[in-house]
């Protein structure tokens, strides 16, 4: 009994704890837009930022916390016009993860990015 029941706590922290790997910067995948998200987990919990480049000169950020559903399932949550709306996250492998219906690829500066010319 003692057993089953320590396998289930642990199952269920490493499912609640184990959203770190969704950590990161990330780009929306087959589009002509330029929107990049990026995910930090802080002592207060996870925070998505999400950048949408319209032109060269203009930058619109939304921020929106990610919570967690129970068995550790992230979305988002996001409040408009006086209703909530929830967004899952869900990681497809080390590189991929959907967010809502889009797929995002991890987004990874090139190698000599920050050295000069």
């Amino acid at each position: 009994m003692f057993r089953n029941l320590s396998m289930l706590f642990t199952i269920m922290f490493c499912l609640i704890k184990g959203q770190n790997e969704l950590d990161g910067k990330w780009y929306k995948d087959r589009t002509n837009w330029q929107i990049y998200i990026k995910i930090n987990t802080s002592n207060d919990g996870q925070m998505l930022e999400e950048y949408i480049k319209v032109a060269d000169k203009q930058n619109l950020i939304y921020s929106r916390k990610v919570h967690k559903k129970w068995l550790g399932k992230p979305y988002t949550l996001t409040k408009y016009k006086g209703k909530s709306y929830k967004t899952e996250l869900k990681l497809i492998d080390d590189k991929t993860i959907l967010y809502g219906n889009d797929l995002y690829k991890k987004y990874d500066l090139p190698r000599g990015f920050l050295k000069g010319s």
